[in-house]
């Protein structure tokens, strides 16, 4: 999946359309972070790659493979100058 960079109004108007009827669980239970570079179709890149924790007990029944169909997005709040200059023009 890409990474997408979203001024304030566009984030917005992404969560609507995705919240939509639905609710939104949040963790801000970062467990560990790292940096790996890993092949896309846009050739190797590197990629932060985040563990994080979502307690389970939120959920009805604790069940991998049915969460795992549920996590769509993890969400980065960040200054517009901690971008790259390259990010900073593909902002939507």
């Amino acid at each position: 999946m890409p990474t997408y960079v979203f001024d304030e109004n566009s984030f917005l108007d992404f969560i609507k359309k995705n919240v939509k009827g639905n609710i939104a669980v949040v963790s801000s239970d970062v467990l560990d972070v790292n940096v790996e570079e890993i092949e896309t179709h846009l050739g190797v890149k590197k990629h932060f790659v985040v563990k994080f924790a979502i307690s389970a007990d939120v959920f009805k029944d604790v069940d991998l493979d049915s969460f795992d169909e549920l996590l769509n997005y993890a969400v980065v709040f960040v200054e517009r100058d901690k971008l790259s200059e390259e990010r900073k023009k593909a902002i939507r």
